[in-house]
């Protein structure tokens, strides 16, 4: 029988310490689920009701992304600057190459609820479900195939750090953490707990690795040997803890507070010690972004984002050393764009709407003088996408 270390955590609770965080105007009251950056500056934000929300200023605004589609979303995955997934019920997947301003259908024929994705590379990935829909991907998210964990119970997270090694938990005993160390062919359950409901999973390396649950009040597993033995980390609150994300081997955040509370941790040790966040609002969180060192993004309940940090900001002098010139911008009509080389390029709305294309040029002007005033992208050949603000 493996040994479970058990311990309460400790949990600093010294505010004054707390790093501090900002709530950001979503302009939605959907609740939201999931947050993934690509870089400092463009994020997409996941929610119910089929909500797709997408910054290009590091949360200073976001724009509505028309998904066309009903069922919530639950997670939204970016596994590089172009290449992202969405998950959610109905057997919701939706897949994005550029940048998350378009999405594809590419749905599970299932109507199960999909709770999450995770990438090893731009190939291969995986999702956890319900009802046994646990898939797997190896062209990019373009098809997925079932793959059996030999387990009755559903699946809520999924996280590989290897290519070969990967875990997936959710609910139920023995089976709430199923480890595979052969890319999936076979699968072992490792709890050794007891009757667990986990949330979400992280493994900065194949041994070490986390766990949030929402069972009994807020607590996290934490195993430094693949899952073998795990310590149970307990705090002094009783709400759920629902996400999980570091930026290296050390610093993480924790976010959750389900039902009734907004609870965001943080730690700088390998979580031996735990900071509690001071936030001006109650509503729970669900998601996690940890973008870089002191600059991180969580989402929850009635259309909450806050962020940590201030946004970068991109100055002229930024740009005039780019291979691309856009100015003025923003432009109240006349666009001017310059290039080292010949680009062709494509102008849409925040829905991905295609409005103007041009063949491969050097120097052009756009005119936006008939258009709304708002955010529109121009899409060049090359892959770069740059942000167009019409005034």
């Amino acid at each position: 029988m493996k040994n479970i270390l058990l311990f309460i955590s400790c949990l600093v609770s010294l505010n004054c310490f707390a790093q501090q965080w900002q709530e950001l105007d979503s302009g939605t009251n959907f609740w939201l689920r999931g947050v993934s950056f690509m870089n400092e500056l463009e994020g997409v934000v996941v929610g119910y009701e089929g909500t797709i929300l997408r910054t290009a200023d590091g949360g200073e605004t976001w724009s509505a992304i028309n998904s066309g589609r009903t069922a919530d979303f639950l997670s939204v995955f970016f596994v590089s600057e172009n290449l992202g997934i969405i998950t959610g019920t109905q057997g919701t997947i939706l897949r994005s190459v550029d940048k998350g301003l378009t999405w594809q259908n590419v749905s599970w024929p299932a109507a199960a609820v999909l709770h999450e994705s995770h990438f090893i590379d731009e190939e291969v990935g995986y999702i956890a479900g319900e009802g046994g829909q646990n898939l797997k991907t190896v062209d990019g998210g373009l098809s997925w195939f079932k793959i059996d964990l030999f387990s009755v119970n559903g699946k809520v997270s999924v996280f590989f750090p290897s290519l070969e090694v990967g875990y997936f938990v959710g609910i139920g005993s023995f089976e709430a953490i199923m480890k595979t160390d052969n890319a999936g062919s076979n699968f072992l359950g490792f709890n050794n707990i007891g009757i667990e409901e986990f949330t979400s999973a992280y493994f900065t390396d194949t041994e070490v690795g986390y766990l949030t649950s929402v069972r009994g009040g807020g607590h996290m597993a934490k195993t430094s040997d693949g899952g073998f033995t795990w310590e149970t980390q307990f705090f002094n609150f009783s709400q759920g803890l629902y996400a999980v994300d570091f930026i290296d081997e050390k610093e993480a955040y924790v976010a959750g507070g389900f039902p009734d509370d907004a609870i965001l941790l943080h730690t700088v040790d390998k979580g031996s010690t735990w900071v509690r966040q001071n936030l001006a609002t109650k509503e729970p969180l669900f998601d996690v972004d940890m973008v870089a060192e002191d600059y991180a993004f969580a989402v929850g309940q009635k259309g909450t984002i806050l962020r940590l940090g201030d946004a970068p900001v991109s100055t002229l002098s930024d740009l005039e050393q780019d291979e691309i010139k856009l100015y003025p911008n923003p432009t109240n009509g006349i666009l001017n764009i310059e290039s080292n080389n010949k680009l062709g390029f494509e102008l849409v709305d925040v829905n991905g709407q295609l409005l103007k294309r041009m063949d491969e040029v050097f120097k052009t002007t756009v005119d936006l003088s008939d258009m709304p005033v708002g955010m529109y992208f121009l899409k060049f050949e090359d892959g770069e996408i740059r942000k167009v603000l019409k005034m």
